[in-house]
């Protein structure tokens, strides 16, 4: 009963894990794919920075308000 189990729960976690591999689809080739992730990767990255500032509050006071907003 165990065993069927645990073979049950690796063959769901295989097929996730092959779901979500890069690889060709009917609309994009393997390289095309490849360059999405790419791009989506550094955009994260270069992210990053902004992400922080916003939550340590450094950056600077926003100008969208008529009305003076000092920290």
């Amino acid at each position: 009963m165990r065993n069927g189990i645990l073979m049950g729960a690796l063959i769901v976690l295989l097929v996730a894990l092959a779901a979500v591999q890069p690889g060709c689809s009917l609309t994009q080739t393997q390289s095309e794919h490849a360059h999405v992730y790419d791009r989506v990767f550094y955009h994260d990255v270069y992210m990053i920075p902004d992400d922080v500032d916003l939550l340590l509050m450094l950056d600077r006071p926003t100008r969208l308000s008529r009305w003076l907003v000092t920290y």
